[in-house]
Formats: C-alpha cells, structure tokens, sequence
C-alpha cells in the first residue's frame, strides 16, 4: 500500500543510513524515511511518494508500543520515501538547530563531537554504548540531559560579562531572554530547556511586579501553563523528569541546611527517592551509591566540563586540550559503575504502584516536622519498596508465557511465590527482548534455562542473559556441539532423564541419539504445570513424532513455528490436545504457520493459540483455575 504527501519539512534527524523527516500538512503530522541520498532541510516544501508502512503495537508485555509513541508526538503516519521532490522553500527557524549541529560537526570529530553536541545542543544519541549505560548506572544521565544546571550556568557567564561593560539591569535581563529564546530554538524547545527558561522568565517577572510569589508558585504556574498549551508533555520524559527534579529541589529546601556539599548530596539523595519509579521503569534497576557519584559528577560538571565545553565551542584550537578532559571524565564514569555500584533490580511500576509510592511522600513531607509520624511514614514507606523489591514473593499465581518474538521462540514459566523461574529458550536476540521482558517482569536469576538445539532462533540471546542474569543451570541436549557445554553450570540430558526444577517435573522423552537435522536434536519435554499437561516440542519433525503418539497431552507447543515439516494429522490425532500453541516469528518469508498444519489442528477441533494474531500468550493458573491471556 502506497501513500503521498504534500507539506513543510518542519524536522529532520540524520541516521547513519538514512533521515528521518516530519512533514507537517495543515494538522496533519507524517514520519517519512528517507534513504534516497538527498538532503532535505528544515523549511523545504516536498512532495513524498512512498510505501506506507503501518507502526507496529507492542507483542511482547511491557515492550515498547510505538503506535502509542507516534500518537504522543502527534504524528499520524509512516512513510518509507520512493521518490521526493522539492516543491518549494520558506523560511523556517527549525533550520537552526541543523546550522549548529552542521558547525559542530565541520569543527570538532570523535569524542569532542559527542560531548559538544551533548552538552550543548540537547543531541546524545551518538553517546558510546558502553558510557551511555555507565550514566545510566551512575545517576548521572540527567548531566547530559541539558537542564537547570546548564541554563544557570550560562546565563551566569552572561550576566558577568554583560556587567563587565556596566550595562543596566533592564537591558541585561532583555539580552538573557533573548538569549534563552534563541537556546530554545537551537535546542528544539527541549521540555527541560522550557522549563528552566520560563523559570527565569517568571522570576523576573515575580520581582519587576512584587507579585511575591514563591519558587514553588512559580514552578506550578508554569508546570499548568505548558500542560494546557500541550497536554502530551506528561508523556514526554524529559518533561516529567525535569519538573519532578526541579519540585523536588524547591521542597527540600526547607529542610536541607548546612554546607554546599551536604546540601548538594541531601538534594542528590532526595532527587533519587523522587525519580526511583521513572528510572525502574526506564533500566529496572538503580544504584544506591549514585548520590555519591552525582555529587562527585556534578562538581566536575560545574567547575570543569560545562565552562570548557563553552569555550572549546567558541576556540576550537582547544579539542586537543579539551578531548582529554572529557575522556578523563568519561574514563572515570566507566570505572565507577563497574567497581562502585550496589546495585537493586526491580520489576516495572504500574500506575497504581506509583500512586502509592508519591502518595506517601507527600505525607511524608507534609508531616515532616511531626517526628513521631514522620517515622511512622517513613518505616511504611521503607516497608513499602520492600515489598515491591519482593514482589514474587507474594504472587499467588503461576504463569506459563510464550512469547511474541520477530524470530524464534522463548517460553517463561514462573511458579507461584517465586519457587521457581524457568526459561526454555532464548530467541535470537533481536533487541534484548527476552532480556528486557525478564527485567521488566523484576526477574533477576532464573533457576532452570533449556536451550532445546543449536539454532540461533532458539539460543541467540543466551549471551546476554548469562550477563544480566544469575542462571542456575543450563540444560542442553546430549548432542549439542557448542563449547557452552564446558560451563560449570551447563547440564547435558537425553531421552530418560528427568528435569527438576521447583514443583515442576519435566520428562525428557528426546533426543535418543545425535541426528543429521539439527532440528531433530531438539529437546522435547513433557511436564504437568497448574494441572495441566503440557508437550513442548522443540523444532522436532515429522521423523519422530509418533514416538509421542500415548501421551495424554492438554497444550502442545506446536514445533518448528507451525512449519509443515511438522506436525502431521497422526500424530494429532493420536494425543489429542485440547490446546495448541504456536510461536510464528515475524519473518514473513518463512510463512509461519503454514497453512496445512492450521487445516490439521482446525480438523482435530484444537483451540488454536498463535503469536502473529495473538502476540505473547499467557496462561495464569491458581489451584485448579486456569485463564488464557493474549496481548491482541
């Protein structure tokens, strides 16, 4: 399916491969990719020809939705350009944010590039992988994230020089906002850049009309203005963060007292309990020692980064100079999240969770000067995240989930009250998602991992869940040939053994000896989980089904994705399952399921399950009740 537009590029975002327009067309708003090799610029009136790509929903829970991400950022479509044409020009000041980013990157490369564009353009999307999640484990994201901290900072250096040359009070103020409004475009109306500005705006405005209003007055003014004007600011992170930051500083003041060190880790410390539910459900997972390594950041930043950033900005002879102080700092952030860390790993907030959580520091700080209260308050809230920290502990049902990958299958069973979690294979990868999922879930270990063979749509992720996870046991098959069976924690099984793990008690019916296919090695388990019985077939074909064929079988995870080298009429007509699940994968030229595998089920009246309708499924189940739960 095709589609056309007509409209003024009001965005652009350069890719290593291709840019990313937003072409606006009266209200209408339409993401276009384009990978033709021919630059466009903010202000060009285009018409785009091209297919019209639908944006995916999330098929995995708690995954990213980018329909809902599109809607909050007011876009309307997806296009991937065939053809564009420029129809016209006009003047447009989103073309400068693309004058400064061009400057940069004509003066400074490498590292002093990133930093620069960083720090003062609001652009950290080419920060390093490895630093960027050093930030993240430090706390100190919010330093790259221009800020309050940024905008007095620079407005600091303005004053003093504007007082250099005995300017009057009045027309330095004029050349500040001035300056500020242009930061604001050059930022792309960053949420926090807004706000720090409207904060000095207002202030000013507090003082010239003795309206006496208060930091806090202020802040909420501006805090309802912004919302009013647009209300998907309370999506937009930057947004949240910057507000609840800047909440929290105003709050504590009146209750932080003493030297500019401990004022700035009280505030660090208060600023962290404040974010704790944003930054769960960001990373899931916080570093408790962070006040200390913001206090140390923070310092570097103020005295030593920010001032020279500005300069080297104005004087590139400096980057020589300049790229080692940035590489010193970031050398540093790398080797304290590594060996200065006490890391807590959290499953995700939802909303009522959150409720909770900010409820109860408002009562705390309404009732801060009630010191018996205050305790009773704060021994709630401690008791309070303890019980989130523990979550599992007090689940009274169990899940079986079988995933919704873009290639391969994963299927997590977790016990009730945290006996046991067991992952039986790993997709391949795409984008951390079974890694991601097991956090979001609170996961940290898992007791019992089943690669069931040796293709990467089965065990393609087992890297990064060995790094992120403590992993009990691996079990491989007997013929598996990979070096992973040298691990300490890696056990080998064939047909006859017995898998325990728990309450669950799995059979290993195959396989009985190594196979020409690789799929045939799979690893096929029979197992009764919630008082059902279930067959997990692997990738195993046709040749050795019916070696299953006296099994009383409630659920069968169909092999080989609902592929026809699977799967025959026999074979299901001799275990009759109630239940078929099928993991398709989102390949679209494997075709999964195949149509001859759904006619065979369709025949042997089984209730079909299969992820490209349905996305992940999940089967709950308490005591005897069981309930089918799919994403779609």
């Amino acid at each position: 399916m095709h589609n056309e537009i007509t409209g003024e590029v009001i965005s652009v975002k350069k890719k290593e491969s291709h840019q990313e327009l937003i072409v606006k067309k009266k209200r209408n708003k339409v993401l276009i990719y384009n990978n033709l090799n021919k630059n466009i610029y903010p202000g060009m009136i285009i018409y785009c020809f091209g297919e019209n790509i639908i944006p995916d929903e999330n098929h995995i829970e708690y995954d990213f939705n980018y329909q809902k991400y599109l809607w909050r950022n007011h876009i309307n479509g997806i296009i991937k350009s065939e053809s564009i044409e420029i129809v016209g020009r006009k003047l447009s000041i989103n073309i400068i944010p693309i004058i400064f980013t061009n400057y940069f990157e004509l003066n400074f490369n490498g590292l002093t590039l990133t930093f620069l564009k960083a720090l003062l353009l609001g652009d950290s999307s080419s920060l390093d992988e490895v630093f960027y999640d050093s930030l993240i484990c430090n706390g100190t994201i919010h330093l790259f994230a221009i800020s309050g901290l940024h905008i007095s900072l620079f407005v600091g250096i303005i004053y003093y020089f504007l007082k250099k040359f005995n300017l009057k009070e009045k027309c330095c103020d004029a050349i500040i906002i001035g300056f500020l409004c242009v930061y604001l475009i050059i930022t792309s109306f960053s949420p926090s850049i807004l706000r720090a500005s409207l904060m000095y705006i207002f202030r000013k405005i507090n003082q010239k009309l003795n309206l006496n209003l208060s930091s806090l007055d202020i802040i909420s003014i501006i805090f309802v203005f912004l919302i009013l004007i647009n209300p998907y600011y309370m999506y937009n992170l930057g947004f949240v963060l910057s507000f609840l930051v800047a909440f929290v500083i105003i709050l504590s003041q009146t209750i932080v007292n003493g030297s500019n060190i401990k004022q700035m880790f009280l505030i660090s410390v208060f600023a962290q309990i404040a974010t704790i539910p944003i930054s769960i459900n960001i990373n899931n997972e916080i570093n408790i020692l962070s006040p200390l390594t913001n206090l140390v950041f923070i310092i570097l930043m103020e005295t030593i980064i920010l001032p020279f950033s500005l300069l080297v900005s104005v004087f590139p002879l400096l980057q020589t100079f300049y790229y080692y102080i940035v590489l010193s700092y970031s050398s540093l952030s790398i080797f304290l999240s590594k060996y200065f860390t006490v890391i807590l790993k959290f499953r995700d907030f939802n909303h009522f969770m959150i409720m909770i959580y900010y409820g109860l520091i408002i009562l705390f700080l309404q009732n801060y000067h009630k010191t018996n209260l205050r305790k009773t308050i704060l021994l709630l809230f401690f008791g309070y995240i303890f019980c989130i920290y523990n979550c599992h502990l007090f689940t009274f049902h169990g899940e079986v989930n079988f995933l919704d990958l873009y290639n391969g299958e994963a299927i997590l069973i977790t016990e009730p009250f945290g006996k046991s979690n067991i992952l039986i294979d790993t997709g391949d990868g795409t984008n951390n998602a079974v890694t991601n999922y097991l956090k979001n879930k609170g996961i940290r270990s898992l007791d019992l991992l089943i690669i069931t063979h040796n293709h990467r749509d089965h065990n393609g992720e087992l890297e990064s869940l060995v790094r992120h996870f403590h992993i009990n046991k691996i079990v491989v098959s007997a013929y598996y040939n990979s070096d992973l069976t040298k691990l300490d924690n890696v056990i080998t099984v064939k047909e006859g053994n017995i898998i325990e793990c728990g309450n669950i008690r799995f059979s290993v019916l195959h396989p009985d000896k190594e196979y020409k296919d690789e799929n045939d090695n799979s690893i096929v388990l029979y197992t009764k989980i919630g008082g059902l019985k279930y067959l997990f077939m692997g990738d195993a074909t046709k040749n050795i089904e019916l070696k299953f064929s006296d099994l009383n079988v409630d659920i069968i995870k169909v092999a080989h994705h609902g592929s026809s080298t699977s799967t025959s009429d026999a074979f299901i007509k001799s275990i009759k399952p109630r239940y078929a699940i099928i993991q398709c994968g989102r390949i679209e030229k494997f075709g999964f399921p195949h149509q001859d595998v759904i006619n065979i089920l369709e025949k042997n009246n089984v209730i079909i399950y299969r992820t490209d309708k349905h996305y992940s499924i999940k089967i709950k189940y308490y005591k005897k009740e069981r309930i089918f739960k799919t994403l779609r």
